[in-house]
Formats: structure tokens, C-alpha cells, sequence
């Protein structure tokens, strides 16, 4: 049950961190203030760990989705376990693990298809790190495809929840002040 609380509060520290922020690419400049950002974004993860260990150094690197597009950070902590991957363009959480080694070992010669799904290129295929399984590269840009677009859901289903919560406090609270209203009216009257 800790352990649910912990990931659900990093979770939306995670996203209160990320709602307003716009990221522009190109200048090498920019591309490392993406790797900061994306560390200090896994440091708000893992704070409710860390209370408990040593203060663990973070790193950072890109990661390819199966399009060969960088649209993926991983952070790795050293003399810890666990990471995290943000979708790059708004810093989005698409997987963590508090307790779990990084999946992969090299970012430039590794890909990205969504939770719990890395490749690494041979021939004209990638091949799962875990599986072995195997995809033609315009398989995987299909798959890749699927994997943008699904991110893209979570997003916007995570963007209408956020608006239909703030818009139900809202109205709490002006049924709030109406009582107040009402209350002091039979007061005064």
C-alpha cells in the first residue's frame, strides 16, 4: 500500500512539474537542458526512496523510438536502482521503476516501443532485448506509430481528467459560498 501512495504522488508531482512546460529543440544548449529537466523530473520520483539510501548521481541520455526519432529520455540513477522515460516533447512519464535496473545498457544502439519494450537493431530488423522477438523496420514504424499515438491518448485523457477535477472543485466551491450566502441571509434576516 506504500509503495501505491509513493508512485501515485510521484506521479502527479510528475505531472504538476510538466503541465506547463514547452520545449523547443535544436541548439546543443536546449538538448542538454532536456537532459536536466528530465533528471530533476526522476528526482521528484524517487524522493520517497531516497530517504532511505544514498544520495544517488543521475544520468541522462536519449533514446530512439522505432522510428530513429530521439522522442524518448531515460534517467538512470548510479548506486541505485531504478529509472524513468519521458516522452521528450513535454515531459511526459511513459514508464519508472523505483526498485528495476535500466533495461538497456547502450542508448545510442537501443530503441524505445512504449513500457517494457526495447530493441536493438540487427540487419534490417530490431530484435526485443527481452524476447528476442523480431521486427521488420516497417513493422516497427508501424508500431512506433501505434506507440506515439497511444502516449498521445494517455496525455489528453490525463489533460480532461485535470479539467473535469478542477471544474468539480469549482463548483464545490461556489455551492460552498452559496451556503455561506444563505447561512449568513438567515442570520442577518
Amino acid at each position: 500500500m506504500k509503495n501505491k501512495t509513493k508512485r501515485i504522488l510521484a506521479t502527479a508531482m510528475c505531472g504538476i512539474l510538466t503541465v506547463s512546460s514547452t520545449v523547443f529543440l535544436g541548439s546543443t544548449e536546449e538538448v542538454d537542458e532536456d537532459l536536466e529537466r528530465a533528471k530533476e523530473l526522476a528526482k521528484s520520483i524517487f524522493v520517497q526512496v531516497e530517504e532511505e539510501q544514498e544520495q544517488p548521481y543521475y544520468y541522462a541520455d536519449y533514446i530512439k523510438g522505432l522510428d530513429g526519432e530521439e522522442d524518448y529520455i531515460i534517467v538512470g540513477r548510479h548506486n541505485a536502482s531504478g529509472y524513468a522515460v519521458f516522452e521528450r516533447s513535454e515531459m511526459e512519464l511513459v514508464e519508472y521503476s523505483e526498485t528495476g535496473e535500466m533495461p538497456i545498457k547502450n542508448t545510442n544502439a537501443s530503441y524505445y516501443a512504449g513500457p517494457a519494450n526495447y530493441y536493438v537493431e540487427e540487419n534490417d530488423e530490431y530484435k526485443h532485448i527481452g524476447s528476442g522477438e523480431k521486427v521488420d523496420k516497417q513493422k516497427a514504424k508501424e508500431k512506433a506509430k501505434k506507440v506515439k499515438e497511444k502516449i498521445k491518448k494517455i496525455k489528453k485523457d490525463r489533460k480532461e481528467k485535470k479539467e473535469k477535477e478542477k471544474e468539480e472543485k469549482q463548483q464545490e466551491q461556489q455551492k460552498q459560498v452559496e451556503q455561506a450566502q444563505i447561512s449568513g441571509c438567515r442570520i442577518i434576516c
